[in-house]
């Protein structure tokens, strides 16, 4: 979805495509788009920590797993320190 979904131009177009992946995963797959998309938009990567070895959230979570990014404010704390690292080493410039 990503690599399409970036290149359209008007959100006409990525509505359709949304509306075409959602007909071709309940076709394929025989499951509702919001049985399997529970957070939305859909968003994936790698920096945010997310897994846990074993599923046991006591253990320090998996670094560099790509995968979906469900805990949005998580994702919000880590975007956060991001963006103060960069200003903090480019606010001279």
């Amino acid at each position: 979805m990503r690599v399409f979904s970036d290149r359209l131009v008007t959100y006409t177009d990525r509505d359709l495509l949304l509306g075409l992946i959602k007909n071709i995963t309940k076709r394929n797959f025989r499951r509702d788009w919001h049985m399997l998309v529970t957070v939305e938009p859909l968003l994936w990567g790698s920096f945010v920590p997310t897994i846990y070895p074993g599923g046991d959230t006591s253990m320090k979570p998996l670094t560099n797993v790509y995968c979906e990014l469900v805990n949005r404010n998580a994702l919000h704390t880590v975007s956060d320190k991001f963006l103060e690292d960069y200003n903090s080493f480019n606010s001279g410039k």
